[in-house]
């Protein structure tokens, strides 16, 4: 019994102890967790510590990109004043580059003294031959056929005495009767000659200061060794006479071209009254001649190509590429040599071309082509 009641004060003691033991470990042992809402707080105070931060951050980066943002603006700014500045200068640039190109085109290009190339020459030229033949077919009731033939005969071999042998020999074919045909080939060599030699055979045109003045230029030019540089002034010289006639700015240059035009007239007349009753038509169609002629002479001068006029006299072969045959036909074969010259033959060659001419090409000039063909009596 005793021990039982010993056991039993044994196990009380013990859950006793346990107890105490208990007891002192949850005395002992740290506090349980803050309450939920103050943890709570301290977590958004955090969070709001945080979020400052990152603002301030973000407020930073945003001035920062602001700075950026005007400088870029100034950069900007500044590049598109510098962009319109340089847009002007290229402007004035390119005006200056257009008035330069301007000058050296002027300075380089071929100078145009009139419009007139070699085929309106030609054709100028066609029209001027035509009226050369036309004037004594008009004159033919004027001729003074009651003087008879030898009359008239003598005149043409009182003026061509190099060519008596030809004018005798195409003489005794007409007989004792006037030869109409002879006689009018006969005043139009005289015309021409007349045209070229007083007109076209001028170094400009029909006023002496100027031919003067290229003459002397010319001269110091061929002794200089500088040949090259007369086809240039020679067009200067035409353009500016010709600017001068179209402008009218000079009284004494349209003055003397009268001049010179009234003195071929009169002299022309003159010579036709050897052999032509004198008539106011006359004067009138020669005077018409006259006036196509001079105004023909400024373009062939004009011309970059150097025109050669070339006479075609007794002993010439015939070409007949070049020259055109009038009245009968004289020879005994294609090979006849020609035997009176009407009308000389117009040839041009460029200043330019160096290069051996063509030996299959048959002219009266080496290196020269046709421009108008001569008439020739074979």
């Amino acid at each position: 019994m005793l021990d039982k009641n010993n056991t039993l004060s044994t196990t009380v003691i013990v859950d006793e102890n346990r107890m105490d033991v208990k007891n002192n470990k949850d005395s002992t042992a740290p506090s349980k967790s803050k309450p939920k809402n103050v943890e709570n707080e301290q977590m958004l105070v955090k969070s709001f510590e945080v979020m400052d931060i990152k603002m301030k951050e973000l407020e930073n980066q945003l001035k920062l990109k602001s700075l950026k943002m005007k400088e870029m603006e100034q950069n900007i700014l500044e590049k598109k004043e510098r962009l319109t500045a340089t847009r002007r200068k290229l402007q004035n640039v390119s005006a200056e580059i257009k008035d330069v190109q301007g000058k050296l085109y002027q300075s380089t290009k071929s100078i145009k003294v009139t419009d007139d190339d070699y085929s309106t020459i030609q054709a100028k030229l066609a029209k001027l031959s035509g009226k050369l033949s036309n004037l004594p077919l008009q004159l033919k009731s004027f001729l003074k056929i009651e003087e008879g033939p030898m009359f008239i005969y003598r005149y043409f071999l009182q003026r061509w005495p190099n060519e008596n042998e030809s004018l005798n020999e195409l003489f005794k074919l007409s007989g004792d009767k006037i030869d109409s045909v002879l006689v009018a080939l006969l005043v139009e060599k005289l015309l021409m000659e007349f045209i070229v030699y007083r007109i076209y055979f001028t170094k400009i045109h029909l006023n002496r200061e100027i031919n003067e003045a290229f003459s002397s230029i010319e001269q110091v030019l061929l002794r200089a060794h500088h040949a090259e540089w007369i086809a240039d002034l020679r067009l200067k010289c035409s353009k500016a006479t010709q600017d001068i006639i179209q402008t009218k700015k000079s009284n004494f240059l349209s003055k003397e071209i009268s001049q010179v035009k009234t003195a071929l007239v009169e002299d022309l007349v003159k010579e036709l009254l050897n052999i032509y009753k004198e008539s106011k038509e006359m004067k009138e169609r020669v005077e018409k001649i006259v006036d196509m002629a001079i105004e023909l002479n400024l373009p062939m001068h004009g011309q970059e190509d150097i025109m050669l006029i070339r006479f075609l006299n007794k002993g010439d072969r015939v070409i007949s590429s070049q020259v055109k045959a009038q009245y009968r036909c004289i020879g005994k074969d294609q090979n006849e040599k020609i035997i009176l010259g009407i009308s000389p033959v117009f040839l041009a060659k460029s200043i330019h071309d160096n290069e051996e001419q063509d030996e299959t090409m048959d002219t009266y000039a080496h290196n020269y082509t046709v421009v108008f063909c001569g008439k020739a009596i074979w």
